[in-house]
């Protein structure tokens, strides 16, 4: 199963749609279900660690991670699924990121660029790639890469 912890609180409207298009386009090959965690409310790093299981294997989204290419995010989530992880979660923080307890508490820390991207996109880019590796993984056409 795939969980996307997204803080921030609701998308925008322009974003929703793109967002729930990858989202339907994950669940063709994964159960996946997308939480998303108000900023005032539920965004705090204590939530967002409540929500984790000791043996989930969780991939921060943060421009201070290691840089890495679709083909190595679809080795990765292979590497997980033959090492039997029940759960990957994939986090986004909201639009200040998330706290060091958080990013001490991912198994796997992935920038999208040195650049800084609004949280809102970070959550479709999060969506999109996951999609690409697994269909990279089903040996689908979608990468060209």
């Amino acid at each position: 199963k795939l969980l996307f912890l997204f803080g921030g609180g609701k998308y925008d409207a322009e974003i929703l749609p793109l967002a729930e298009s990858f989202l339907i386009r994950v669940t063709r090959y994964e159960n996946a279900e997308v939480v998303l965690l108000s900023e005032k409310k539920d965004g705090d790093d204590e939530t967002i660690l409540k929500r984790l299981a000791p043996e989930d294997c969780v991939v921060l989204f943060d421009e201070r991670g290691k840089m890495s290419t679709s083909l190595e995010f679809a080795k990765l989530i292979e590497n997980k699924k033959h090492d039997g992880v029940k759960r990957i979660v994939f986090i986004v923080g909201g639009a200040y990121g998330v706290g060091d307890i958080v990013r001490a508490r991912a198994n796997h820390v992935i920038a999208f660029s040195p650049m800084i991207f609004p949280h809102q996109l970070a959550r479709v880019m999060a969506l999109e790639q996951t999609y690409r590796a697994l269909s990279i993984l089903a040996g689908s056409k979608y990468h060209h890469g």
